[in-house]
């Protein structure tokens, strides 16, 4: 124990060392604390207060003064925190508590209450010492090898220490190492031509990968060779016979057809077949003859200015061939099964034998003039067309019609 007394209010503290206050023992915050000389006033001037208790037992533990011994170098920022009267201790290391002892008047000590000298001078054994091993290196060969690991040496052995042992170690390893392997070949697949060359293929798949450092499976997946490289007989093709064309000359001419080759034939095929068709032809064509005029009417005045009039009729029929040449003959007669039209202006048939329908039961004003006629000369009943405006829409004019005046309509004399 070292006595120590604080020089102005004659109060001695009395130092115990390796132990601190309880911590129900601690005036004020437990978690606070002062500078050393802060903490002898403060509990100097408390009488609650029964001591203190200082992390650092070497600040002012040396010195009796205690501002030289609180000013020794490290102890500026030591937590001491002021113990209650009457305090309870536990033993702790490296700490001390200084007990308040009011002295009155009496005598402060004097010189230091701790001496060191030096004793045994013999050095102590010094141990061998290692770091850490090293992680295993990576197996060598990798299916089927060794590995190693190594520490280091810290602290070399000294004085009779305890001597370094192996700091390498070597043990065997192996990983899994499966080489990769191919499924056996499928047959060879059906040709792709039956003739001129053609294609076979076959493959496989890889039955089980290669695993860890094994070998990869080499060489194609899939192979290819030709077959049926004979040369194919092949016959020519060709595709459907195109529309005919329109006859030329119209009347009375040929018209043609055509059609493609699709596929030329080998030398030992089948040659290719005419691709040009041509044919005579026909259409209906009713040619105009217009009559000599008639007489000139007398005139419409006595006297001054008139006018008279005179007429022609326009006379239609087929245009027939014979031995292939055209010639132009009349049909207003009977029994060639080609009739031809009169013409007639300003005329109508009798109303009596008027028919707006054909014989099939189609309205003659739905049909177009060319129909008409086709119709009415198929017709035997039919005689004869009428147009009462002269525009096209027509009616039939049967067997026993008269004609009849009327200005501005046409009828066509079968």
């Amino acid at each position: 124990e070292q006595a120590r007394q604080d020089p102005a209010d004659n109060v001695m503290y009395l130092q115990k060392s390796g132990f601190k206050c309880r911590t129900d023992s601690i005036l004020g915050d437990a978690d606070s604390g002062y500078h050393p000389a802060e903490a002898e006033s403060l509990c100097s001037d408390d009488p609650e207060c029964g001591g203190l208790s200082a992390q650092n037992c070497q600040c002012g533990s040396l010195q009796q003064n205690a501002e030289e011994a609180f000013s020794d170098t490290g102890c500026s920022s030591t937590f001491v925190q002021l113990c209650k009267k009457g305090f309870a201790m536990v033993a702790e290391s490296g700490s001390c508590v200084y007990s308040k002892e009011d002295v009155g008047g009496g005598e402060k000590c004097h010189g230091p209450v701790a001496e060191s000298a030096v004793c045994q001078a013999t050095p102590c054994p010094i141990d061998c010492e290692y770091g850490d091993w090293t992680a295993w290196t990576e197996c060598n060969p990798f299916c089927d090898g060794i590995t190693t690991r190594s520490r280091p040496v810290v602290t070399q052995p000294d004085h009779g220490g305890v001597p370094c042992v192996s700091t390498h170690e070597v043990k065997s390893c192996s990983n899994t190492c499966i080489n990769c392997k191919w499924n056996s070949w499928t047959p060879w697949t059906t040709c792709s031509e039956s003739c001129g060359g053609g294609i076979q293929n076959r493959t496989r798949y890889i039955e089980s990968p290669a695993q860890g450092q094994g070998e990869n499976c080499t060489g194609d997946a899939e192979q290819s060779k030709a077959c049926n490289e004979a040369e194919c007989i092949v016959d020519c093709e060709v595709d459907d016979w195109s529309d005919w064309s329109t006859c030329e000359p119209y009347c009375s001419g040929s018209h043609t057809r055509q059609r493609s080759i699709t596929r030329q034939p080998t030398k030992a095929g089948k040659l290719c077949p005419n691709i040009t068709d041509v044919r005579d032809c026909k259409n209906w064509c009713m040619d105009c003859q217009i009559s000599d005029w008639s007489p000139w009417t007398n005139c419409s005045q006595a006297c001054g200015t008139g006018s008279k009039n005179r007429t022609r009729s326009e006379v239609y029929f087929v245009r027939k061939t014979i031995a292939d040449k055209p010639v132009n003959s009349s049909l207003l007669e009977q029994g060639t099964q080609d009739w031809g039209f009169e013409k007639k202006l300003d005329v109508r048939c009798s109303q009596a034998h008027q028919r707006v329908y054909d014989k099939n039961g189609k309205r003659l004003g739905e049909l177009s003039p060319s129909a008409a006629e086709a119709n009415c000369s198929a017709d035997s009943e039919c005689l004869g067309l009428y147009d009462k405006n002269c525009d096209g829409t027509l009616v039939y004019c049967i067997d026993g019609f008269e004609t009849e005046p009327e200005l501005g309509s046409c009828t066509y004399l079968k």
